[in-house]
């Protein structure tokens, strides 16, 4: 998966979606028997890349999805990543900010924080430098 590596993300900025939709049928529960863990891992990143935006995501929605109870998300997260699930969802989120940072991919560090998730930039920015220790402005590439 992006985060369970060291490697560069080269994800795309995220697809336009309605909020609130209930449209999952392009995920597969984790009952559907993926060959690896991975497998569901990369399923999970998947869901994550294309609901980035939207900062009401929240861990009882990701549950309903992959057709599980939040406890057996929280557990399964848990011991695939060694993360929480909230916290798998913001490292994903900065990861992904950092990148598009890195990258010059947006005209301004509000677009990037609204497009992980983040209404204000403010706050945004503070999770950032507490991730990273540095601030958004100081990673951003040429743009």
């Amino acid at each position: 998966t992006a985060l369970s590596n060291n490697s560069t993300l080269t994800y795309s900025s995220p697809k336009n979606h309605k909020h609130g939709s209930s449209d999952f049928s392009s995920f597969a529960p984790p009952n559907h028997a993926f060959p690896t863990e991975a497998d569901w891992l990369h399923q999970i990143d998947s869901y994550l890349l294309q609901h980035l935006d939207d900062s009401s995501f929240s861990i009882p929605d990701w549950a309903h999805v992959f057709s599980m109870s939040e406890s057996t998300l929280l557990r399964t997260v848990k011991r695939l990543t060694g993360l929480t699930p909230i916290q798998y969802l913001n490292q994903f989120r900065m990861q992904i900010a950092k990148s598009w940072l890195e990258e010059g991919r947006m005209a301004s560090i509000s677009q990037i924080a609204s497009a992980v998730g983040y209404q204000d930039a403010r706050s945004f920015s503070r999770r950032f430098k507490a991730h990273f220790g540095k601030l958004p402005s100081e990673i951003r590439g040429p743009i």
